[in-house]
């Protein structure tokens, strides 16, 4: 595979970027402080309270997605930096703010402004530790078990802004017009193709390849969706795919499982003819709304 004809993020980032990273802290503290009391006086544990987690978790992301686009992050280290950053104080936010509520909830007196020094709040939490903070079916978590619990709470709340935050980052972006190229999701859907066969093809720009295939027809189970990035002044263009397989888990609802084929090659303006006119050509619109389900067709 020839990575030079794949997009490469320039490193580059906006001062708007500076300044809208501070002015998101306030924003995710009032997001884990709602969660810190529902979490805390919600009487269900369980599914509810993971649901909660990842809610927090894409809350987060959708913060750090608004500070990275508007303020045009093209630096990886940057976005990682800014993500992680932000699940970290979510995070520390979240701790000072429910141990905060849990001691007022057993009648004790604990001033807020204790809990930010970090020794304190260690102690409040290795003491919930010994002693369990919730019941699970009867049980009560304590010690390693507690720790891995909240541990991977922790790994949701951080990951997910820095998994989606890394995505947004490498996302084709014009450096002449300083701009996100515009994403069009699904511009057309194949048959599954192999990942070797779609990049020699694509690499020499051999889109009669492509009309090899025909329209799909109906709701398949496994295809190849195809995702076109195109910028205004034309002299930033790429395509993606994707491998998508809708299915069924195991409480029977709808699963949709995405495996990226080839991310963001390079498309020069002269062939954006010859691959709008293989979209038209293999478009099926009622294909495109079901794979993935919801999902809308740009974004």
């Amino acid at each position: 595979m020839d990575l030079a004809r794949y997009y490469q993020p320039s490193g580059r980032l906006s001062l708007k970027a500076l300044l809208l990273a501070p002015l998101a802290l306030p924003v995710v503290a009032l997001a884990a402080t709602v969660y810190s009391y529902v979490t805390l006086y919600l009487p269900i544990i369980g599914y509810v309270t993971v649901l909660l987690t990842v809610g927090l978790g894409f809350a987060v992301a959708a913060v750090a997605t608004m500070v990275l686009k508007r303020g045009r992050v093209r630096s990886v280290p940057f976005a990682l930096l800014i993500t992680a950053g932000l699940g970290l104080f979510t995070t520390w936010f979240m701790w000072m703010t429910w141990g905060y509520a849990l001691v007022h909830q057993n009648d004790g007196e604990l001033p807020f402004v204790a809990l930010l020094w970090p020794p304190n709040l260690w102690e409040l939490i290795s003491i919930v530790n010994d002693k369990g903070a919730w019941n699970i079916h009867g049980a009560t978590p304590t010690g390693f078990v507690l720790w891995v619990l909240w541990a991977v709470e922790a790994a949701i709340i951080i990951g997910l802004p820095v998994v989606t935050g890394l995505a947004v980052a490498r996302e084709p972006f014009c450096e002449h017009c300083d701009a996100w190229c515009t994403h069009t999701k699904g511009a057309f859907v194949t048959s599954t193709v192999v990942k070797e066969e779609a990049a020699e093809h694509l690499e020499r720009h051999d889109f009669a390849w492509l009309l090899s295939f025909t329209a799909l027809q109906g709701q398949p189970e496994t295809f190849t969706r195809w995702d076109l990035f195109e910028c205004g002044c034309r002299a930033t263009n790429a395509v993606s795919a994707v491998d998508v397989t809708v299915g069924v888990d195991s409480n029977g609802k709808a699963k949709v499982t995405e495996t990226p084929l080839l991310a963001a090659l390079l498309l020069p303006p002269d062939v954006l003819p010859a691959f709008h006119a293989v979209a038209q050509r293999l478009a099926a619109p009622e294909v495109g709304r079901a794979a993935p389900e919801g999902a809308p067709a740009t974004s």
